[in-house]
């Protein structure tokens, strides 16, 4: 997948933004991550057909083409479909991938993204998630430069891994991984500019279908694997996670992780409810909130969040769009225990907020609505703790039964 580029006219929900400015990934789970307090509920082709692999000799190259062809038939046959073109599959060293990442990032990236970095780390420094000072932009680029495994490419119709040794297990199931992107973008189309046109969390829910796919069927094939082999990709894993920066900030490497760690849980409840048709179907019909990826059985009633009318700013409107489950829940953990957090958003039922500047500062409101009054209850409660903590946080309750909640820094 390929995010479009977000600019100061578009509202944007928080994760849709973080991701932004870069391509598709996948990341090195619970790289730079401290604690994280996301749960979700529980529940064939010729080689020679192929697209080509990097720089080789012959004797390397045509062990590669063996090797990929395999992965290939491995991700038809666990995925159900199989390719309908060849993909070009193209394995670089861990310098040059890094450099290919980093021309990427900077031929893609525009000055409104630039802009809209800075307006993001307002925003979080007002809520208290993150501190001042922080360089979102550079932050990001330390993350993305560090637990960048690969990236597929659907407007080139190829995939880039970060290694060019199939005999390590990073190297394969990363392929894996990327080779099951292709597959869905054959299937699917996963180039989807319109995502970035809404003012939700649609291209957030459409992230975590695709990753949580891809997450599963590269742990179908890790599983398949010796237990040496296992523990091999487990000592390679780890060591990729130390290349990443451990100044990162909790909160962003916590929205950028998300997809990849509720994403399988999701895509696996759907293989488990209704087969692998019910997984193609969600491609046509995808989560558009946190709440579906974090609530599987929410997306499959079609729970949809209710409207929520947009709170008044009091100065020059900066951003505006919607928190979703997943920052409230992020949000309330700055005070509350990882638990209460958790069950005092999982009542979520929508929200909108508007953020502008005053004075000098950023302040951010936000109108949020609950399924029931006991979902209510619970978060109107936490949300008093987490005022309490917050120097100027006012909490207050609207006429049409939404709560909201100002913050400014």
């Amino acid at each position: 997948m390929v995010a479009a580029p977000w600019t100061p006219s578009k509202r944007r929900s928080w994760p849709k933004v973080v991701l932004a400015a870069v391509v598709a990934i996948a990341v090195v789970l619970g790289a730079a991550v401290g604690s994280v307090i996301v749960t979700t509920d529980e529940p064939t082709r010729d080689a020679s057909s192929r697209g080509g692999t990097s720089r080789t000799t012959p004797e390397d190259e045509a062990s590669r083409e063996t090797t990929v062809a395999e992965l290939e038939r491995f991700v038809e046959k666990a995925r159900g479909l199989a390719f309908k073109q060849p993909v070009k599959v193209t394995l670089l060293p861990d310098r040059e991938f890094r450099a290919r990442l980093d021309a990427q990032i900077a031929k893609d990236r525009t000055e409104a993204d630039i802009a809209d970095a800075k307006v993001l780390g307002r925003v979080l420094v007002a809520l208290g998630l993150l501190d001042k000072g922080v360089d979102v932009e550079s932050a990001l680029d330390d993350l993305y430069g560090g637990a960048v495994l690969g990236y597929y490419d659907p407007e080139l119709d190829e995939l880039f891994v970060r290694g060019d040794d199939l005999r390590k297990v990073s190297v394969r199931s990363t392929l894996v991984h990327e080779l099951t992107h292709a597959l869905q973008d054959q299937h699917f189309e996963l180039h989807r500019p319109e995502l970035d046109e809404r003012d939700d969390e649609a291209a957030t829910g459409f992230q975590g279908l695709a990753e949580g796919d891809a997450v599963r069927v590269e742990n179908l094939y890790l599983e398949t694997l010796s237990l040496a082999d296992q523990k091999q990709g487990e000592r390679e894993s780890a060591a990729q996670s130390a290349r990443v920066g451990s100044d990162v900030p909790e909160v962003l490497a916590q929205l950028v992780v998300f997809p990849y760690q509720v994403g399988p849980s999701f895509a696996g409840t759907l293989v488990a409810r209704g087969g692998q048709a019910r997984l193609d179907a969600a491609f046509a019909a995808p989560p558009t909130t946190t709440e579906h990826l974090l609530h599987p059985d929410r997306f499959l009633d079609a729970d949809m969040p209710k409207a929520v009318a947009p709170p008044s700013a009091d100065g020059p409107e900066i951003d505006a769009g919607v928190m979703g489950e997943l920052v409230l829940r992020l949000l309330l953990a700055t005070e509350l225990t990882p638990s209460r957090a958790g069950v005092a958003s999982t009542g979520w039922g929508g929200d909108r907020y508007v953020a502008w500047e005053s004075r000098g500062r950023t302040c951010v409101r936000t109108a949020v609505v609950t399924d029931t009054d006991a979902d209510r209850r619970e978060l109107r409660d936490a949300l008093v703790e987490w005022t309490r903590a917050q120097p100027e946080a006012r909490l207050a309750d609207r006429a049409d039964g939404a709560i909201t909640f100002t913050a400014c820094a």
